[in-house]
């Protein structure tokens, strides 16, 4: 903790220090008027400014995942916000822990950064956290617990042109895509898509169903 106690200047302080002065810093002639006060206001200062107490951190502020989401990806990463009302160093420390909101234990001390890594979660489970901040002075502020709620790991697969292996496509999507039916009106780049409509239309028919209903102007 700093120093929360004020210095007091007693007068009989002062009269020793304007003492001083007239006899000491008026006997050196080498010594001049600015050098004086400048000696003065030092002294003055260095026993009269009083240090103000620690404040401990701020809590621990704007999850993400936000409190109470759900259908988190499984490889998520938690992210939160604090700072130091005196901009002291900050570090935190982790909980976290599944099903259950007792946390006790902490999965990560000293962190420097806003950012923990719990590693691949379960799918469809309930997870709870809470962030720690302490100041270099040991003064701590405890954030709330907070949760989430984890989705299905193959939920969704994305396919564009970022994503080649077209395998990981389930049959039964497939089958159900070969049923496509497309409309596309636009004033422009229409001559692209209906061109790759009529490639699928002239493929074996056994293998798509594909109606072409697109219009261009």
């Amino acid at each position: 903790m700093k120093n929360c106690n004020p210095l007091f200047i007693p007068f009989s302080f002062l009269l020793v220090i304007t003492f001083f002065i007239s006899s000491g810093f008026a006997a050196r002639t080498d010594e001049t008027e600015n050098d004086i006060i400048s000696g003065i206001t030092g002294l003055l200062l260095r026993n009269s400014i009083s240090t103000q107490p620690n404040r401990p951190p701020y809590t621990p502020a704007v999850p993400v995942p936000a409190d109470g989401s759900t259908d988190i990806s499984i490889e998520s990463v938690l992210y939160w916000f604090c700072y130091d009302p005196d901009s002291d160093a900050v570090t935190y420390d982790i909980f976290f822990a599944k099903d259950t909101p007792s946390l006790t234990v902490p999965v990560a001390v000293d962190i420097t950064g806003f950012t923990y890594d719990p590693g691949t979660l379960q799918e469809d489970s309930v997870y709870y956290w809470q962030v720690v901040a302490t100041d270099e002075h040991g003064s701590s502020t405890a954030g709330p617990v907070w949760s989430f709620t984890t989705g299905l790991a193959n939920q969704a697969i994305v396919v564009d042109h970022r994503h080649t292996d077209i395998s990981q496509i389930p049959d039964q999507w497939l089958a159900k895509a070969r049923q496509l039916a497309v409309h596309y009106a636009h004033t422009s780049h229409g001559s692209q898509v209906l061109s790759g409509l009529e490639w699928l239309e002239g493929e074996d028919a056994s293998k798509r169903s594909t109606s072409l209903r697109a219009a261009v102007w």
